[in-house]
Order: C-alpha cells, then sequence, then structure tokens
C-alpha cells in the first residue's frame, strides 16, 4: 500500500463523514462562462456528484495556460480517469497515459481513433465527458478522458500542482466530473500540493468598481437643504402654513421617490468589474477591489438619517414656536 492509497483513503473516509452531515462546499459559475457552454451543468450537477459519486485519481492532459498561475477565476482542463482500483495504489499509469495523449495535439496519432481525440483535445470549447481513450495507448484497461471545472478554491493553493488529482465521478459513467474540494484531503495531501505554489505576484492591482450609488449622499443632503423651503413652499401654495403632519409627508414622499431612483438607476448602470477582474487574474495580479458604490450607499444611510433628523427637529420647532 502506498502513500497515495492512504491518501485517497482517508479522502473518501472524509467525504463519507460529510455525507452524514449532508453538508457539502458549493462552487459558483466563474463569471466567463455562459450558456450553452456544457460546463455550466457541472454546477448543476455538483450536488449529485457529492452525494452519490466516487472519488478516483485523475491525471490532468492539458489545462488553461492561467491555470499554472494564482489567480481566483475558475478554469477548464482535461483529465484522463478509470476505475482500476489498481490506480488507487499507482496512478502512474494514468501520468504516462495523459502525456501520451497530449502528445496526439496537432493530428500526430497513428491512426484514426487517436487523430479524433487529438482533434477534440486541439478544440479549447470541446466539453467532451466520459471520452473512451484510444484502446492503442490502453490496451488493458478501460480509461476515460472528460472536461473538468479546475475550482481554485478547492485546491490547497491557487494553481495546479505535478500531482494526480481526486476525482469525484459518477458510477453511471454519465454527467460530468469534478475535482473532489480540498476541505476533504489528507492533510498532507495538502501540504504535499502546496509545495509546487508558485512565487507571490508582483503586482497588486486595486480595482476600483460601482457605479451611481456615489450620487446618493450628494442627493440626500441636497434634500436636507432644500425640504425645509419646499415645505414652506408648499405652505404659501396653499395660502396657510403647513401642518406637521403635511410637514412629514412631504419629507418621506420626496426622500422616498429621490432615494428610489437612486437605487434604480443603481440597478440599471451599475458596472461590474467582471472583465477587469477576468483579464487581471489571468495575469496573476493580486486584487483588491475597492467599491465606490457601496461607500456612496453607505454614505447615503447617514444622510438619508439626517434628513429625517432634520425634518423632526424643524417640526418640533414649529411646533414649540405655535405653542
Amino acid at each position: 500500500m502506498s502513500q497515495l492509497d492512504d491518501w485517497l483513503r482517508e479522502a473518501r473516509a472524509n467525504l463519507e463523514v460529510a455525507r452524514a452531515s449532508g453538508k457539502f462546499p458549493r462552487a459558483e459559475p466563474p463569471p466567463w462562462i455562459k450558456e450553452p457552454d456544457a460546463l455550466m451543468r457541472v454546477f448543476v450537477e455538483q450536488e449529485r456528484l457529492m452525494r452519490d459519486g466516487q472519488v478516483r485519481w485523475a491525471c490532468l492532459v492539458q489545462a488553461n495556460a492561467d491555470l499554472y498561475h494564482r489567480g481566483w477565476i475558475d478554469m477548464p482542463a482535461f483529465a484522463v480517469h478509470g476505475s482500476d482500483p489498481a490506480f488507487d495504489d499507482d496512478p502512474s499509469r494514468l501520468q504516462s497515459t495523459a502525456r501520451a495523449l497530449f502528445g496526439l495535439h496537432g493530428g500526430r496519432g497513428h491512426n484514426e481513433e487517436e487523430r479524433s481525440f487529438g482533434a477534440m483535445l486541439d478544440n479549447e470549447l470541446d466539453r467532451s465527458t466520459w471520452r473512451p481513450v484510444p484502446r492503442s495507448l490502453s490496451p488493458d484497461t478501460d480509461l476515460y478522458g472528460s472536461a473538468v471545472m479546475i475550482v481554485r478554491l478547492w485546491l490547497p493553493t491557487a494553481t495546479i500542482a505535478e500531482l494526480p488529482i481526486p476525482l469525484l465521478v459518477h458510477t453511471s459513467r454519465t454527467g460530468h466530473v469534478l475535482p473532489l474540494p480540498q476541505q476533504f484531503w489528507p492533510e498532507e495531501m495538502r501540504a504535499r500540493w502546496k509545495q509546487d505554489e508558485p512565487e507571490a505576484p508582483a503586482e497588486k492591482d486595486e480595482l476600483r468598481v460601482g457605479g451611481v450609488g456615489f450620487l446618493a449622499p450628494v442627493l440626500s443632503i441636497g434634500l436636507l437643504i432644500a425640504l425645509p423651503a419646499l415645505t414652506d413652499r408648499v405652505g404659501v401654495w396653499l395660502d396657510e402654513p403647513p401642518t406637521a403632519s403635511q410637514r412629514w409627508q412631504i419629507s418621506l414622499f420626496v426622500t422616498g421617490i429621490t432615494l428610489g431612483l437612486v437605487f434604480g438607476l443603481r440597478r440599471k448602470f451599475r458596472r461590474t468589474p467582471t472583465r477587469r477582474c477576468v483579464y487581471h487574474a489571468m495575469k496573476g495580479h493580486e486584487i483588491e477591489l475597492v467599491s465606490d458604490d457601496e461607500w456612496g450607499l453607505a454614505l447615503d444611510y447617514w444622510a438619508g438619517l439626517h434628513v429625517l433628523a432634520g425634518t423632526a427637529l424643524r417640526l418640533l420647532a414649529h411646533v414649540g414656536g405655535r405653542s
């Protein structure tokens, strides 16, 4: 029994504990993926795999180049895996087959089956799952190749390592496959994986994002100044001083309309950091998001309270003056 076999046994045992509790980690789609990309199904099927899937060793045939650099955007890869129990103890055959499959790029196969498999690998948008490995490369046992989404948060580091990866596959040989979240990995395996972590990125980018939320405090402070004059203007229109009830109604109505307008505009025109973040994450930069929008809205809450407090004080002064 090898160390790899021990790691796989412990990972399976840890997963069984989670199944008993019914609590599993969950991955969300990365910002770049959209329908009809077949890998979107991974995020629908992930709970099925957590509950019913088997844990097997897999080796990566190829991976998006950005997975070799630090970042936080999940990216696709292609892995080879098999059900032979002999792989539990020694997945070296998977590694050698993965290297042979990678060599099929560019039509370098020796027969039609190999060339067809190589053409599939050449197509970066191909999301084949459970694709049988050419028999010429695996004559003794059935091996399969599957597109897999590498969830960075499910790895001990933000990058992939030169190690077999525990993979969740369904016994029905249908659907997609997923890496086993690192929460279930043995501690020794996580430590071994971290040894391959690259150096820290040379740059740290601060991305300022947001939308029209910064206008909210400006409008609210404007209301603080304008509402007293507005309520007095209503009195001029009515040819009599406004009552306390009318002052409250006017204040709340105008404040509500203004804030509703700001939030509506924010929802419609709010900018998202998706494109810039994807670009910087692909470059391996460390990212810190600073949101103008959230700062603006936080200030707006205080400004709104000042509006209401100012109106209340004016009402109290008005009532005191009348008495």
